[in-house]
C-alpha cells in the first residue's frame, strides 16, 4: 500500500543518513527536526479522533464527521508504522536525536494507543513500545507502571499477534531490565506459563523464550525468591515444555512425505538411520566446534527457530541451572508416559527430552534408564 511504501521510504532515508552522512545527512533524525513532532501529532490526533467525533456530532454532518475520523485514524496508523520501522532500524539514534519536547510526549501517546478499539493500532503501538526497552528512554522509565499495566490489559487480547507482542515485551524486559519485572514476577510467570501453551505457535514460541531467558540470568538478577517460585512451577512447566517438543502436525506431514520419497529412492543412508540427540544451543547460535555433520543432529535441520527447538533448549538450560533434584521429580512421570505413548512422535519428543537434560542430570538419570 501507499502507507507502507511511504513509511519504508522514510525509515530507509533515516537509516541511510547514518551511513551516508554527506549525501543523506539532511534525512537524519537530528537534522529532520519535523519528523518526530509530526509523527507525534498524527498519533495524538488518532487517539483523540473518537472523542472529537462525539464532541462535534451536533455541529457537523455524520458524513463529514466520519470522514474526518477515518482520516485521523489512517494518519495515526501511518505514523505508527513509520515509527515502528525507525525503531527497528535505528532505535538508539532515534532516542538520542529526536527533539526532547516531542519525544517526552511520544511514550504517553503510544500507551494511550494500547486501549484503541482498532487492532492494528494496538499492535503497532505495542511494537513501538517494546522497541524502546533496549534504549530505555527516560519517558518510558517514568511511565513503566503504565506500560506494565498495558501489557497486562492486552494479555488476553483476541488477536494472536498482540498476545505475541505482550510476551515479547516481557521477555525483552527480563533480558535487558529485569529489575522492572522482579516485583511482579509471580503473576508474570503464571501468565507466561499459560502463554507457553497458547494454541497459536508463534505466541507459544515467544512465551517459551521467557524460560530460556530465566536460565540465562545472573545471580543478582535471579534472586532466591525468583528461583524458588520457578521451581514451584516445574510440575506444570516441564510437562508443557515436553509437549512443545512434539513436532506440529504440518511438520509431521512434511517428514512423512519426505520419508516416503526416501523409501522409494532406495536404501537408507548412514545419516538417515543415525540416532538423534539434542545438542545444547541458544537461539540463533551454534557450537564453536560444529562441522558439516552437525546439520544432521536434528530431524528438522533447517535454521528456523521453532517452538520445538526453544522448548528443548529451555529444558536443557533449566536442568543445568536448577539441577537434577529439582528437575527429575516433576519431569520423570511425564517422560515415562511419553516414552510409552502410542503416538510415535510423542515418543520421539520424549527421547529428545532425555538428550536435553542429559548434561544437567546425567548421573541421577542413569538409574532410571
Amino acid at each position: 500500500s501507499v502507507r507502507n511504501a511511504a513509511s519504508t521510504a522514510i525509515a530507509r532515508c533515516c537509516t541511510s543518513a547514518v551511513h551516508l552522512e554527506k549525501s543523506m545527512g539532511a534525512f537524519g533524525v537530528k537534522n529532520w527536526g519535523e519528523l518526530v513532532p509530526f509523527i507525534l501529532q498524527c498519533v495524538v490526533a488518532g487517539n483523540n479522533a473518537a472523542a472529537v467525533s462525539v464532541a462535534t456530532s451536533t455541529t457537523t454532518t455524520p458524513e463529514a464527521n466520519e470522514a474526518a475520523t477515518l482520516l485521523a485514524e489512517s494518519a495515526a496508523m501511518g505514523a505508527l508504522v513509520t515509527l515502528r520501522k525507525l525503531l527497528e532500524d535505528i532505535p538508539n539514534r532515534l532516542v538520542k536525536e529526536a527533539p526532547d519536547a516531542s519525544f517526552h510526549d511520544l511514550v504517553p501517546a503510544l500507551l494511550h494507543g494500547l486501549s484503541s478499539s482498532c487492532e492494528g493500532r494496538r499492535k503497532e503501538a505495542l511494537a513501538c513500545l517494546n522497541s524502546f526497552i533496549f534504549p530505555m528512554p527516560g519517558s518510558l522509565v517514568a511511565h513503566m507502571n503504565d506500560y506494565l499495566a498495558g501489557l497486562s490489559a492486552l494479555a488476553s487480547d483476541s488477536n494472536a499477534e498482540i498476545r505475541r507482542l505482550v510476551c515479547q515485551g516481557i521477555v525483552s524486559l527480563l533480558s535487558h531490565r529485569p529489575e522492572y519485572l522482579t516485583p511482579h514476577v509471580a503473576s508474570v510467570a503464571e501468565f507466561m506459563l499459560r502463554a507457553t501453551a497458547d494454541d497459536d505457535p508463534d505466541v507459544a514460541l515467544e512465551a517459551c523464550e521467557f524460560w530460556l531467558t530465566i536460565a540465562s540470568l545472573d545471580e543478582d538478577a535471579c534472586g532466591n525468591e525468583m528461583m524458588e517460585m520457578i521451581v514451584a512451577m516445574f510440575p506444570q512447566l516441564l510437562p508443557q515444555l515436553l509437549r512443545g517438543m512434539v513436532y506440529p502436525r504440518d511438520k509431521i506431514e512434511e517428514l512423512m512425505e519426505a520419508n516416503a520419497l526416501d523409501e522409494i529412492g532406495g536404501a537408507d543412508r548412514a545419516q538417515d538411520v543415525a540416532p538423534v540427540f539434542h545438542k545444547s544451543r541458544t537461539k540463533g547460535g551454534g557450537d564453536d566446534d560444529s562441522d558439516e555433520e552437525d546439520s544432521d543432529d536434528d530431524l528438522d535441520d533447517d535454521n528456523e527457530w521453532t517452538l520445538r527447538k526453544c522448548s528443548a533448549a529451555s529444558l536443557d538450560a533449566l536442568s543445568g541451572m536448577f539441577g537434577a533434584p529439582n528437575i527429575l521429580p516433576p519431569l520423570l512421570p511425564a517422560l515415562q508416559e511419553g516414552l510409552g505413548h502410542s503416538d510415535q512422535w510423542v515418543r520421539e519428543a520424549s527421547i529428545l527430552a532425555l538428550g536435553a537434560v542429559a548434561d544437567g542430570c546425567k548421573d541421577e538419570l542413569a538409574p532410571h534408564l
